[in-house]
């Protein structure tokens, strides 16, 4: 059988320190060992070369484009002489439509895999119009929906110049995914609640377009945390700070929540990690309770101090990778409701939620003082995960839906063979 050729498009090197870079990566991974032939076109994003070569063991090809831009008069023309959404203009690049177009000049494939609605632009005419004979089925994963997380930008925004920019853009990203929704072959959504607010603001789009897969961990990266190396009335937080909902979940847990847990718990420390921290994130390790890291290399070994993780988003789309790294170290949860969206759960028995500072703060000190608590939340996570998110049947589901007939091999992925 001929191996299955498939170009991915991706806004960023996907290695695994970032949400989205953990779902890419895992499915690089898989479909490495299911055999299947990946070019990788995306940006470097000022990525270091010692760290993407990473990901030559999994691309036949990894073309590299410089940026994105992100910022700029460049990226300001961009949103107003093309009349599309910010975070389109920001991905915009004439580099990168010129190394998609040689690719699939040069190529024949199966499937164009494309991550990021917002990176759906290089296929939209008349950026660019495939040849009939050697048409590829063009996938689309939406691993965050952008007007669904404007929504939520809209609510806790306080400034009425950025409340009106947000109503504003949230029009143009809505006119802009019809477009893209109508294009695709297929469209990938990580979390029915993402799937369900597709279904119900654009009800136009076929049924059949519209597929729920859920994301997936490589296991083996995720060894069980020992309970005995807990930190008595330790709780942590780790996230990639470039992405603005883990900024404003901080604050909003700093400023609203962890003052309550204090005067319950004087003891409490809360341990905080994770790149691109802007200049109000680093200045919380000023802060008595607080010990913030940083960029880790390995998290693993900062998670098993944590005996309790903390969640509280307050805007979110996709899936959670937080959330289902933390049961995968058998670390139990405290989540808000829109923290857990994307993930399928029962409530009490594998993570808990709560929105109201006051429930989340009581939440987090009764699951401090109750070591048998966590432990069975712990056992319990660890078990939701092993049964649905992992790479595996993540990958399982992405080439069922792609209609790519291939064997699932003994061992569960690539990555336990390096």
């Amino acid at each position: 059988m001929t191996a299955p050729t498939m170009l991915m498009v991706a806004p960023f090197p996907p290695l695994p320190d970032s949400g989205g870079g953990i779902a890419i990566f895992g499915d690089l991974c898989e479909l490495k060992w299911r055999g299947v032939t990946i070019d990788l076109v995306c940006f470097r994003a000022n990525r270091s070369p010692e760290v993407l070569r990473r990901l030559n063991s999994f691309c036949r090809r990894l073309i590299l484009v410089e940026g994105p831009p992100l910022r700029g008069t460049n990226v300001l023309l961009n949103t107003i002489l093309r009349q599309c959404p910010l975070v389109v203009a920001r991905h915009h690049s004439a580099q990168m439509r010129q190394a998609i177009t040689e690719q699939l000049a040069a190529n024949v494939y199966d499937v164009v895999l494309v991550e990021f609605s917002f990176m759906f632009q290089y296929f939209l005419p008349p950026e660019l119009v495939l040849a009939s004979p050697q048409k590829p089925l063009l996938a689309l994963d939406h691993l965050v929906v952008t007007p669904k997380v404007y929504d939520y930008f809209l609510q806790v925004a306080r400034q009425p110049w950025l409340k009106w920019f947000r109503r504003w853009e949230i029009i143009r990203l809505k006119k802009y995914l019809q477009q893209v929704l109508l294009t695709a072959d297929k469209h990938l959504f990580v979390g029915q609640e993402d799937l369900a607010y597709i279904r119900q603001e654009f009800p136009e789009i076929s049924s059949d377009k519209l597929i729920y897969r859920p994301t997936g961990l490589i296991l083996e990266r995720y060894p069980l945390a020992d309970p005995a190396q807990t930190e008595p009335n330790t709780i942590g937080f780790f996230g990639a700070f470039n992405w603005t909902a883990n900024v404003d979940a901080v604050h909003y847990f700093v400023r609203d929540i962890l003052p309550l847990i204090q005067l319950r718990q004087p003891q409490v420390k809360f341990l905080l990690a994770g790149r691109s921290a802007p200049p109000s994130i680093r200045a919380l390790a000023s802060h008595p309770a607080i010990e913030f890291m940083g960029e880790v290399d390995d998290m693993f070994n900062l998670a098993r101090r944590v005996a309790v993780m903390v969640v509280p988003l307050r805007i979110g789309a996709g899936t959670r990778l937080k959330i289902l790294e933390a049961l995968a170290w058998g670390k139990p949860v405290v989540s808000t409701s829109i923290g857990a969206e994307g993930i399928e759960f029962t409530p009490g028995e594998e993570l808990l939620v709560a929105d109201q500072p006051e429930l989340f703060a009581q939440t987090v000190v009764e699951l401090l003082s109750d070591p048998l608590k966590q432990r069975h939340l712990a056992q319990a996570g660890r078990r939701r995960v092993e049964t649905m998110y992992t790479a595996q049947r993540s990958v399982d589901r992405l080439l069922e839906v792609l209609g790519i007939a291939m064997p699932t091999p003994e061992f569960s992925n690539y990555y336990r063979q390096r």
